[in-house]
């Protein structure tokens, strides 16, 4: 009995399963005979029966099109790579196969133009399968004209024939990827950003119709012609259309001709308007929300800059990833429907300040630290190689010279000789002292040894160490303390070998 109450319960429970608010049912969606229509106001509006052909036209705006391809190329030209779905051996081999037949076409061409999906609200691009070497392969990702293409209110992809202009075929499964931008409550043709631009560049070009008038207007006053009754109007229309070419006219007596001068009144230009316009595109494109101020401030700012925020691109980018999910499962299902398919993304980063870098990596090296050459040739790239090590420094602090590339035996010899003669039990533990010291201790090195030469104690030699060197912090004076009395105590023993010898 309780296991019979326990199942109505869950049984009670459990939530209802499917769509109910489905495309096919949305009152804000047309449907004719189960094709859905665009939801784009301004393709229903401005359209005239050409679609997605006008939004084609806006990329005639030099501006407009030096913003898209700034948009696209910041996704395109981010290195891209396919991750398999565990580390399973057949999901790494599908992934493996999958980023090799990518790099064998022109894959990023290819999503290149499935990004005009971000102007249109969606693109479409067919896949060119062919068998090769016993594997099923994706040998080219044609691009395709969206306008041809519309959609069940299934979401399924049709293509518009000859015969079949308004509810077009139905295409093969596995055949063309459909990319998609700013599809809202399941629409299958997105929402572009042509629908936001429309407008701004219809104004832009007004304006700049406006502005060439005005031009022309200032180049070329509008010419007046008077007339009295029973005048020939005809011979004074003829007169008015020579004006512009002849330097002289006759006109009929009576008649009257003056130069009509354009005159400006007011703040506002067409070029501010233009410029204005300019500024809500690339704010709509490039989400840079411009800059104020008008002339040269807005030319300055507003319009020269385009760097595309890095939100932007990543959105971008994971969107493109969904849509290119659908290439690495179909080419997983026709070669291993066992594997699980890989996933292709991209690399979305801001690119490093090396001199950000660069001043750490000072910090660490004055700190004692050395990068190797394999860090140097990661991180700063170009062609580097060990440079030549330092002179060594001598005793008394001086670089020695470079040995000559061909020295001479004779004076090699007799140099050696003069060496171990002056030689004393001191010089080899200086020597090493300064080999060890940084450059900038060869000089305490020096003002120490002078030290140690006059103090005629140790207690004399600590008070005068204390004098010249106490302004330094406790781990830099004990180096100086024991160094001193390491070149005191080598030098007595020094002194006593010396005597006991005579």
């Amino acid at each position: 009995m309780a296991d019979a109450n326990d199942t109505t319960a869950v049984a009670s429970k459990t939530p209802p399963i499917g769509e109910i608010a489905t495309v096919a049912k949305d009152i804000t969606m047309p449907a004719y005979g189960g094709i859905m229509r665009s939801s784009d106001e301004v393709l229903a509006a401005k359209g005239a029966g050409r679609g997605l052909v006008i939004y084609d036209d806006l990329e005639r705006d030099a501006w407009l099109y030096a913003c898209m391809q700034k948009r696209k190329m910041a996704v395109i030209s981010r290195p891209w790579t396919v991750e398999p779905a565990s580390e399973k051996p057949r999901d790494k081999k599908a992934a493996e196969r999958v980023n090799n037949q990518l790099a064998a076409l022109d894959f990023d061409d290819a999503c290149y133009h499935l990004l005009d999906a971000t102007l249109k609200g969606y693109a479409v691009a067919e896949i060119m399968w062919a068998v090769k070497g016993g594997e099923i392969v994706a040998r080219e990702i044609r691009p395709k004209n969206a306008h041809r293409f519309l959609f069940d209110d299934q979401g399924g992809l049709r293509l518009k024939t000859p015969s079949n202009t308004f509810q077009g075929e139905p295409v093969p499964d596995r055949k063309f990827l459909a990319h998609r931008f700013g599809a809202k409550d399941g629409n299958p043709h997105g929402l572009g950003l042509g629908q936001k631009l429309w407008w701004p560049v219809y104004f832009k070009r007004s304006g700049i119709s406006f502005w060439l008038q005005f031009l022309e207007k200032f180049g070329a006053p509008t010419v007046l012609g008077k007339y009295q009754p029973g005048t020939n109007v005809d011979e004074l229309e003829a007169a008015l259309a020579r004006i512009a070419h002849d330097a002289g006219v006759a006109i009929p007596e009576g008649a009257a001709i003056e130069l009509i001068e354009a005159q400006r009144s007011g703040t506002g230009t067409q070029e501010q308007l233009i410029r204005y316009m300019d500024e809500q595109i690339g704010a709509a494109i490039l989400n840079d929300g411009g800059a104020k101020g008008s002339g040269g401030e807005l030319a300055s700012s507003a319009i020269l800059r385009n760097e595309v925020r890095l939100e932007l691109v990543q959105a971008d980018s994971d969107l493109l990833s969904i849509t290119l999910a659908d290439l690495a499962r179909w080419i997983t299902y026709y070669n291993d429907p066992s594997a699980n398919p890989p996933r292709i993304t991209r690399t979305i980063a801001e690119p490093e300040d090396l001199k950000i870098r660069a001043e750490r990596d000072k910090i660490l090296v004055d700190m004692g630290f050395k990068p190797t050459l394999a860090y140097i040739q990661e991180h700063y790239g170009g062609e580097w190689e060990l440079s030549a090590p330092p002179p060594p420094i001598d005793p008394v602090g001086r670089k020695s010279a470079a040995p000559s590339a061909e020295p001479n035996a004779d004076l090699s010899a007799e140099f050696a000789e003069a060496a171990a003669a002056d030689a004393t039990p001191i010089d080899p533990l200086t020597q090493a002292m300064s080999e060890q010291a940084a450059p900038a201790w060869a000089a305490v090195l020096d003002q120490v040894r002078a030290i140690v030469d006059r103090a005629e104690s140790l207690e004399g030699l600590r008070d005068d160490l204390l004098a010249a060197y106490g302004d330094l912090d406790a781990t830099e004076l004990a180096r100086v303390m024991a160094l001193g009395f390491s070149v005191a105590d080598l030098a007595g023993r020094y002194d006593c070998h010396t005597e006991s010898n005579a």
